[in-house]
């Protein structure tokens, strides 16, 4: 970023949104600084800058969040060696990484730099649900964690008026996460309205295609999924076909078997048989093909749920 005038960027893209300085601003920083960073007065640090042009839907190129001193180092290591323990964590008690977790959180909390910037402080939140959510702690209290680390950042935060907010990418990942929270609990109604809300918020916002390509499509899986564990299938099938259509326009193409999926399973629901069994019968020898042996089990796993026969 360092060719470009920030500010400049910054006031361009907030303009293009009809945003003044105090709604951008807020809770960030306040309308003074911001205005000094439009002026090129002021530089911003680079998390605040990375929040600033989620905000305005732009993704910047890769933007290092962390200033290198012992401490911003400390916590980025413990971040990176979180995600990857959250991502295997197991049910089980008596695992060592259930401790090792718990120590590393608390890591974090005690790190009073990280703990400085708003969104470091959702960032921990975000971790502890997470890993609430692998030692199976009841959703409503998972729901707490979410609700309060949403409010972080939309403070008078509504469900209704998610289409409205200028989300980060935090906010996004917290909204997926309340949405499955819904689902876990067999309140689908309520997980729908959250991801098409989510879904509104970035027809309505989103200026950058390969942020369209990077994250639409996940929103679009996760709506169409509720969709059907609703038994919305109609509606699931006009959402896929949304997502594919993305898929291919930005050629992020790697969440097209699972959205082909959801879409050949709901075809099947509504009697579309056949249509149902050529789709799959393209996703199977399509993963095949690449060798994506787990992902061909869950295809023809998927195909026996919606058909009642093996492919």
């Amino acid at each position: 970023m360092a060719n470009y005038n920030i500010g400049s960027l910054i006031k361009r893209l907030r303009k293009q949104k009809n945003l003044t300085q105090e709604e951008l601003a807020y809770p960030l920083i306040d309308r003074t600084t911001l205005s000094k960073i439009e002026s090129g007065k002021a530089v911003p640090n680079n998390k605040t800058l990375e929040a600033l042009l989620q905000k305005l839907g732009f993704t910047p190129y890769k933007i290092t969040d962390f200033l290198h001193d012992d401490e911003m180092a400390d916590a980025q290591k413990s971040i990176s060696e979180l995600s990857s323990l959250l991502a295997f964590q197991t049910h089980d008690p008596q695992s060592p990484t259930i401790a090792k977790v718990d120590a590393l959180i608390v890591q974090l909390e005690n790190n009073e730099k990280y703990t400085q910037h708003e969104l470091n402080r959702q960032k921990i939140l975000i971790l502890k649900a997470m890993n609430a959510i692998n030692r199976r702690v009841d959703t409503k209290t998972v729901r707490a964690m979410l609700m309060k680390a949403i409010k972080i950042t939309i403070p008078k935060f509504n469900v209704k008026n998610i289409s409205d907010y200028y989300l980060t990418k935090q906010d996004q990942q917290l909204l997926n996460m309340l949405a499955v929270s819904y689902s876990e609990e067999e309140q689908y109604d309520k997980a729908v309205e959250i991801m098409y809300e989510l879904k509104h918020n970035y027809d309505k916002h989103c200026i950058d295609i390969n942020e369209l390509g990077d994250s639409y499509p996940a929103i679009i899986y996760n709506l169409s999924r509720f969709l059907t564990e609703a038994d919305r299938y109609h509606e699931a099938i006009e959402i896929c076909d949304i997502g594919l259509k993305v898929c291919k326009e930005t050629l992020r193409l790697y969440r097209l078997p699972i959205i082909l999926g959801i879409k050949a399973a709901c075809l099947g629901w509504i009697g579309e048989i056949e249509e149902s069994k050529k789709m799959f019968g393209q996703i199977i020898n399509t993963l095949e093909l690449f060798e994506m042996h787990d992902d061909v089990i869950a295809a023809k796993q998927q195909a026996k749920l919606a058909l009642g026969i093996d492919m």
